[in-house]
């Protein structure tokens, strides 16, 4: 399962949900939330910053580049 939330509130509200699911689980965020990091398998900040301190910057373009990425490898191994 991937989860993008850039800021983490999607995440905060669903994380009992999610703690009990069989499969794996990513997370896409800017929030350095350790619960995050104890209910998912893998977490990946969009910032190497602990927090995401410019996060006006990742609420705009964030989701749109980190799934540009995905797209575009799964374009390049399957598709082309």
């Amino acid at each position: 399962m991937i989860t993008i939330s850039v800021g983490g509130f999607f995440t905060k509200e669903t994380l009992k949900l999610v703690e009990n699911l069989p499969a794996r689980k990513m997370l896409l965020t800017s929030n350095g939330n350790e619960k995050f990091r104890e209910s998912y398998d893998k977490v990946y900040y969009m910032s190497s910053e602990e927090a995401g301190r410019n996060r006006s910057v990742y609420h705009m373009f964030g989701i749109e580049y980190c799934l540009e990425i995905i797209y575009l490898e799964y374009y390049k191994r399957f598709l082309k």
